[in-house]
């Protein structure tokens, strides 16, 4: 399928762009230069038009390559991805998504059974006003329990993940994670007045990286892989059903939850 202009705009790197445009009026500029000669056979003539030429293929091939790099690598690589999944791995993965951008995190609030066990950096997406206020009043009614997983961001491993590429600064991943962090202990006191128990909800900081970022109830658990270049929200996911053939997977990830938050400590 031939990509859309939007499509090639989107993943061409702006740096490259500009290096492109730069070389592209340099060539024009340069043909001007040419054509001016009266006579064109002459050696300098020739010369200025040979360099014309140089940079004009030179800004072509940039541009080519980058949209092959990004393009045809990392989108094509992530479509055959997705297509393995869906049809050589039925038995074990649901559904696969580009990025978790578009999980429907009010939805996922409104749907959790049991126990939501939420694992990440930050999980700012299932964590964001709107699903958390759904996720508040779920657990003040009684019909569901909360228990969220962080990595604390004073830790090695949290001053360690801050420093990937993913984030745009040294400090970014830390204030989003106490801003989270801020967030849950708001909803702890207002809980806690009305009588809900740490049982009902908790919230723990891990002094080691998880391995990914996870969101799990009793009926299925949205798994996201830990990526060095990308926060948790612009990473890949996929989704696994607690029965069936797929059970095998959400218990391995359940339990995986579970280890890790017998280690963490409780900030509420």
């Amino acid at each position: 399928m031939i990509p859309r202009w939007t499509d090639l705009r989107a993943v061409v790197a702006l740096k490259t762009f500009y290096v492109a445009l730069v070389l592209v009026l340099l060539s024009l500029a340069l043909f001007g230069i040419w054509v001016g000669f009266d006579d064109k056979s002459a050696a300098l003539a020739q010369a200025v038009l040979a360099l014309a030429i140089a940079l004009a293929t030179s800004s072509t091939i940039s541009l080519l390559s980058e949209m092959a790099l990004r393009l045809d690598i990392v989108r094509l690589v992530t479509s055959e991805l997705a297509t393995s999944l869906a049809t050589r791995d039925r038995a074990t993965v649901v559904e696969f998504h580009e990025s978790r951008r578009g999980l429907d995190c009010p939805q996922v609030a409104r749907e959790a059974s049991g126990t939501l066990r939420v694992i990440g950096i930050s999980a700012n997406d299932i964590l964001a006003v709107q699903p958390l206020d759904v996720l508040g009043r779920r657990v003040q009614s009684g019909d569901l329990r909360l228990h969220v997983l962080l990595l604390d961001p004073r830790s090695a491993a949290g001053h360690e993940r801050s420093a990937q590429s993913a984030y745009g600064s040294a400090d970014s991943m830390g204030s989003r994670v106490q801003g989270i962090a801020s967030h849950l202990v708001d909803l702890a006191g207002d809980l806690r007045s009305s009588g809900t128990t740490i049982e009902q909800f908790d919230a723990r900081y891990l002094d080691r990286s998880p391995m990914l970022s996870a969101i799990i109830d009793e009926s299925r658990a949205i798994v996201t892989p830990l990526v060095a270049n990308l926060t948790g929200g612009r990473s890949p996911y996929f989704v696994v059903s607690a029965d069936g053939p797929q059970g095998y997977l959400y218990r391995i990830y359940r339990s995986h939850f579970e280890e890790l938050w017998a280690q963490g400590s409780s900030f509420l």
